[in-house]
């Protein structure tokens, strides 16, 4: 016990859905849709300060030629204090376009105030455009309209934009990740690779010891475009998540800032982009990580998943508590899980309805027999209804309607489903001479026999599974050097697959 750790409750909460998801969907709406705008502007804005600028007589002449083409738009800027509410031209960006001095426009010039009431004329006809590009994807505001997710991208908003583009590409990774914010901050431009066939992330683990060797974190293709893009942003020589300008030195990110100023931004401007409003409530870069981990915890086979993305390696009994504290379920999302998977389960019970409906098969045994009495009377009270002018639709949503109100017990499963309703058991055969823990309801998963039990479904999905056990179990029995008891385990268990198939398999 000496080397038994002590390992205090975990105190990091989980981020609330009503913050997590408008964050994530923001994040990935910058990442999916705004990105390509932001790194075309960008090129954009570097090719045109770096094109030379032209005489006076060529510029007089470029600038009058724009004037005369009908598809010249005026690039607008959002106002300075005392200017008013509304965007006004940017003229800083029109001189670079039309190749010429900044000084081209200004007024203590002999020609700037005519050049300037030429290029407002213009803008006060509608002939504008929301900045550096006449393009920007078009989004649905909140207030009903539609129209540029900015309005008024030029050389300074660009920059905010890669900023927030930077933000969101790091909040994204660090929430479908799990990594620790030491390891984000660790990622490099070539970091995205290929391992085991799947997309993964080397990062160098820092915790504890530094002089650990490189992990790999398993990524999905979205996590891995975030990187990608944020690489592309990057002005650092090696990092990911580092300064978008070159006037800054050093890696120039503060991650908890960058969560504060993101969400800041995207509330600020969703007026115009269109986004999410995100509630206010405390985020940190170590709450990501647990609130992934607290929502793998109900997925089948989550938890070894976890355990491998967490990195806590267990040496003995009881030395893995860090990571089932991070699984713990969190309060604030208690409500919204449940609501999923009661709306999952509802999806699924719809499909076997329709399916039934259509007279396919949904699946073989006395459950099954139940199933369909249960949706034939669901289908009779419906048309009842609608021959009554009770029911005020005439299409299939009547019988999803009274399928949603009707109370039907179903347990979805990959071998089989179960229909034990938990309030009568009978013919629960994974009850039978079970002992039950005290409070629990429902079957005992660990025991399910589907091969004799009443309550037990085999769905037309699950035969292939039962047939590819059952031709895998006669091939074991096929080899030579087979010891006696190991043989009578496999008949044993051949002797079940056998009585599904042949009960629930006509």
């Amino acid at each position: 016990m000496a080397n038994q750790p002590i390992v205090a409750p975990l105190r990091t909460p989980a981020i609330p859905p009503d913050i997590w998801f408008p964050l994530l969907r923001n994040c990935w709406t910058y990442i999916d849709v705004f990105a390509p705008d932001i790194i075309r502007a960008t090129d954009h804005w570097g090719d045109l300060k770096n094109r030379p600028a032209s005489g006076r007589g060529a510029g007089e002449q470029r600038f009058q030629a724009w004037l005369s083409d009908p598809t010249s738009t005026v690039p607008l800027r959002r106002p300075h204090v005392g200017e008013g509410p509304n965007p006004v031209p940017h003229r800083r960006i029109l001189a670079s376009i039309l190749g010429v001095s900044p000084s081209f426009f200004q007024s203590d010039t002999p020609h700037g105030p005519r050049r300037t009431a030429a290029v407002d004329r213009l803008a006060a006809a509608g002939r504008t455009r929301p900045g550096l590009l006449a393009d920007l994807v078009e989004v649905s505001r909140p207030d009903g309209t539609r129209g540029p997710w900015h309005d008024a991208l030029g050389s300074r908003e660009l920059w905010l934009e890669q900023v927030t583009l930077r933000n969101a590409c790091y909040v994204f990774t660090a929430a479908l990740s799990m990594m620790r914010d030491s390891e984000l901050r660790q990622i490099t431009k070539d970091a995205v690779a290929d391992y085991y066939g799947s997309p993964a992330v080397k990062s160098t683990k820092q915790k504890l010891d530094p002089a650990l060797p490189v992990k790999h974190w398993w990524i999905t293709p979205p996590v891995a475009r975030a990187l990608e893009t944020a690489a592309r942003l990057s002005q650092h020589e090696t990092l990911t998540f580092a300064t978008v300008t070159g006037k800054r030195t050093g890696d120039g990110f503060a991650s908890i800032a960058a969560i504060v100023d993101l969400i800041n931004h995207m509330n600020r401007w969703r007026h115009i982009s269109g986004l999410e409003l995100i509630p206010p409530g405390k985020v940190t870069p170590h709450m990501f990580r647990r609130t992934m981990a607290m929502l793998t915890r109900d997925v089948p086979g989550a938890e070894i998943a976890v355990g491998m993305q967490l990195k806590h390696v267990a040496t003995r009994a009881l030395a893995n508590r860090v990571t089932s504290s991070y699984m713990d379920n969190d309060p604030s999302w208690a409500r919204q899980l449940d609501k999923s998977i009661t709306e999952r389960r509802f999806e699924r019970l719809t499909e076997l309805f329709d399916a039934d409906t259509d007279g396919h098969a949904i699946g073989f045994g006395p459950g099954a027999d139940r199933m369909r009495e249960t949706f034939a009377a669901v289908r009779a009270q419906a048309e009842q209804l609608r021959a009554t002018n009770q029911a005020r639709r005439g299409d299939v949503r009547v019988e999803h309607d009274l399928l949603r109100r009707t109370r039907i017990s179903i347990r979805f499963g990959k071998l089989n489903h179960c229909t034990m309703n938990d309030n009568d058991p009978t013919g629960a055969k994974c009850l039978e001479d079970a002992i039950v823990p005290d409070g629990h309801r429902g079957p005992l998963l660990d025991r399910c026999q589907p091969g004799r039990c009443a309550n037990s479904i085999i769905a037309p999905a699950h035969i292939p599974i039962w047939s590819a056990e059952q031709s895998s179990l006669h091939h074991l029995l096929d080899t030579d050097k087979l010891a006696p008891n190991h043989r009578r385990r496999i008949e044993a268990e051949l002797k079940e697959v056998d009585r599904v198939l042949d009960r629930h398999h006509p």
